[in-house]
């Protein structure tokens, strides 16, 4: 039982992140190709549709979380029984987790882009007053 839960929950995450990547993916190639030429903008942008999905599934899927549904051996350690409502508590928290790991790694891969786009903007005015 401990092992279907452990698979719904990282086919989940799976499915979430591939749904936000594909969401993600026409900003997150705007922004990217704003700030560095078409060759590598096409490869930054693959590189964060793939980390989109590897760190969605990564956050989603806790899986030091599942021990306690398993029976260790240990004298002191009651396993917590997989009940419905367990179910749903954990696949709840795979969304959530999901989600916000997906939300961290955008926000920072945005905000990083936007102080790259100012500097360049920047150094762009410079240059010209310059001339």
């Amino acid at each position: 039982m401990v092992y279907t839960l452990i698979i719904s929950c990282t086919l989940l995450s799976l499915l979430v992140s591939i749904i936000a990547m594909f969401f993600f993916s026409k900003p997150i190639r705007v922004m990217v190709s704003s700030i560095l030429p078409d060759e590598l903008a096409t490869a930054w942008s693959t590189f964060m549709r793939y980390m989109i999905v590897v760190i969605g599934v990564g956050g989603g899927v806790r899986i030091y979380n599942y021990e306690k549904y398993l029976d260790t051996g240990a004298a002191d350690h009651v396993p917590v029984p997989l009940t419905s409502g367990r179910w749903a508590l954990e696949l709840y928290d795979t969304l959530l987790n999901t989600l916000s790991s997906i939300g961290w790694l955008v926000f920072w891969l945005f905000a990083i882009v936007m102080i790259a786009y100012v500097i360049l903007k920047v150094r762009e005015r410079k240059k010209t007053s310059t001339e």
